[in-house]
This record gives C-alpha cells, sequence and structure tokens, in this order.
C-alpha cells in the first residue's frame, strides 16, 4: 500500500482518484470496526456500520473543511451511525447481564474442557463478557470509554467527536470506568476469587448459543513443546487481561493493579511461561 501523508490523501480523495479509497480504508478501516464492534457488540453490525461509514466518507468528503482532525471526523460519522441503529436495539442493562450470567452458570453440564482448548475458549468468554458489559452503559459513557481508552485518542479529540467539552467527556470516562468496575468488583473472579461469577462455568451455555466457537486445528493432547498457535492465543489472551485491568483505573502503575494482573496471571497456568520450550 502507498503511504501518503494525510493532507494529500484528502485532496486525492477530493479529486475522485479511486485508489486513494484504498488507501483510506486501509488506513482507518480496522479502527473504525473496533469502533462499531465495541459499540454494537455485534460482528455484522459492526460491518454495515463500517461500509457506511465509508459511503458517507466517500458522498461528503467536499464537505471536510480541516477544522477537525480527519479522523475525528470520520469516528464522528461513525458514531452517528451507531446511535441511530441502537436507537432500534433492545436496551442492555448491568442488572440483566448479571442475571444472565448466574442463570447461565447454573445451567448442568457434562461436557468438560481441557488444556489449549479450555483456555482458548476462556479468552474468547473473557473478550464477550467485557463487550457486553460495554453494551450495559449509555451511549455517551460507552463511546467516550471505547474511544478514549480502548482506542487511546485524546481527549480533546473525543470531546470534538461527541461534540461536548473535555470536562464533560472526562466524567463520561470516569463514570464509565466506575461502573465496569463496581460491577466487576462485585461478580468476576477475576478481580475477586470469592466471587461466584467464573469463565470456566460459562463454556458450554456460551457455545450452545453461538457466541464462541471450538478453537480448529489444536492438538489437545500434552507435548514436550508449545505450538506457535498456542503462543498466540496466549499472548492474546494475557495482552486482553492487562489490557482490561488498565482501562478500569486512572492510575495503571498502582500497587492494586499489578497485584491484580499478577495474581491472573499466576492463576490461569500459560503453557507460555512455564518451562516447557516452544
Amino acid at each position: 500500500m502507498e503511504i501518503v501523508d494525510e493532507e494529500t490523501l484528502i485532496r486525492r480523495l477530493k479529486d475522485g482518484q479511486v485508489e486513494s479509497f484504498d488507501i483510506l480504508y486501509d488506513t482507518y478501516g480496522h479502527r473504525v470496526y473496533n469502533l462499531a464492534y465495541r459499540m454494537m457488540g455485534d460482528y455484522k453490525d459492526a460491518e454495515d456500520i463500517t461500509q457506511e461509514t465509508f459511503i458517507q466518507v466517500y458522498r461528503h468528503i467536499d464537505q471536510f473543511r480541516g477544522d477537525s482532525q480527519f479522523y475525528t471526523w470520520i469516528y464522528t460519522i461513525a458514531r452517528n451511525l451507531c446511535h441511530q441503529l441502537l436507537k432500534h436495539k433492545k436496551k442492555s442493562s448491568f442488572a440483566s447481564m448479571e442475571t444472565l450470567l448466574y442463570s447461565a452458570q447454573g445451567n448442568e453440564t457434562t461436557e468438560t474442557f481441557f488444556g489449549e482448548e479450555k483456555k482458548i475458549l476462556v479468552t474468547q468468554i473473557k473478550d464477550g463478557c467485557f463487550t457486553g458489559l460495554l453494551r450495559c452503559l449509555s451511549f455517551y459513557q460507552r463511546i467516550a470509554f471505547i474511544l478514549h481508552v480502548l482506542l487511546n485518542l485524546p481527549m480533546k479529540d473525543v470531546a470534538a467527536i461527541l461534540g461536548k467539552s473535555e470536562g464533560a467527556t472526562k466524567v463520561l470516562v470516569h463514570r464509565a470506568r466506575q461502573n465496569l468496575k463496581d460491577f466487576l468488583c462485585g461478580n468476576c473472579s477475576l478481580y475477586d476469587s470469592n466471587n461466584p461469577c467464573r469463565c470456566e462455568n460459562l463454556m458450554s451455555f456460551s457455545l450452545a448459543q453461538g457466541w464462541i466457537k471450538k478453537p480448529v486445528g489444536y492438538q489437545l493432547d500434552e507435548s514436550p513443546n508449545i505450538s506457535p498457535k498456542v503462543i498466540q492465543a496466549e499472548v492474546e489472551g494475557m495482552r486482553k487481561v492487562v489490557e482490561l485491568y488498565k482501562t478500569l483505573t486512572d492510575q495503571t502503575s498502582s500497587d492494586q493493579l499489578i497485584q491484580r494482573i499478577q495474581n491472573v496471571i499466576q492463576s490461569e497456568n500459560w503453557a507460555i511461561l512455564s518451562h516447557q520450550k516452544a
């Protein structure tokens, strides 16, 4: 892919150069999709919103005057599309999420999972649970949290996308963090081992609902070596755990944060941290 600066890209887009739209999508497509998926919690909705976002960018590029960052303008289009679609969706709440999790864990199952398969399923559950919790936030708390914390946009740019002051946007992010933290600290065993909600108890239910999928092509027996696929899956799982804990505190280097991450790493018994050779 050709690398061009933002000003050149915008000029080419306004000139109608077809190849410039490929560069546009390669540059921003993944970011818009991540935003849409976190907002909607549904892959198909995220794909539709991503596609429609770039259609609107194509149609209205002449309206971009450079008064804001280009990506904030694109995110604003995606935000509006998410908002429109969410109006027609059933609203989620932390209470309904709690009820769902506990009812799912109460279902008896004779199916058991071991080794690498279990670790991969648990990683999927963690990600799905966090996405579900994001949907329990109000629209503006959710999008402020996603843009600033998960997508690392500066607060001033998030405020511009939301059409709010920086102060108001900071309050939204703080409240989102606090709401997520309150729920997880009161329910999730990763935060407190005495809490009842455990990822491994949700595997059979989540598979039956189609929320997660069994991994394909993994050797589930014990082996003297760790396969590259296991390494990739466990590194991704570790990254998500660390990111999750970091998002829920304003002081990412706090002793409490460090201790929680250490506890999770130790409890997961990751193969990548064992004495086996890759």
